[in-house]
């Protein structure tokens, strides 16, 4: 699992960082993806799941990926959960933050139960 985040900084990236720190997922370069950087691509491609945490509409990340055709994607986008867009504030408010991770742990946890069920349904 990877955590990507995109630009609601540093609402985002706090909350990419937050999940890691819990052992859910690892921070990846979103930009080596722009970049088509090769190994990185592929390491996406390998991952169980990519979780990418969007700070507004224009879902950057989330196009980045499907620009790659890289399939295996959930996202987040934090003005869907009710944070509003705006100016970046130095540091986000716990409620704001505490709402973000929690949606992204929530889709990551369905993101792996459909990958379990996937491994079970090819073995048998």
């Amino acid at each position: 699992v990877q955590v990507l985040d995109g630009l609601q900084i540093p609402l985002a990236d706090l909350a990419a960082r937050q999940l890691a720190a819990r052992g859910i997922g690892k921070l990846f370069c979103l930009a080596a993806l722009g970049a088509e950087i090769d190994d990185m691509i592929a390491e996406a491609r390998a991952a169980d799941v990519n979780l990418v945490i969007d700070g507004c509409p224009l879902d950057c990340g989330f196009r980045t990926f499907e620009r790659l055709g890289i399939e295996n994607v959930r996202h987040v986008r934090v003005t869907e959960i009710g944070v509003k867009k705006g100016p970046a504030p130095e540091s986000p408010d716990a409620q704001s933050l505490t709402a973000v991770v929690s949606t992204a742990a929530q889709r990551l946890k369905h993101a792996e139960r459909e990958h379990i069920d996937r491994r079970s349904e090819r073995r048998q």
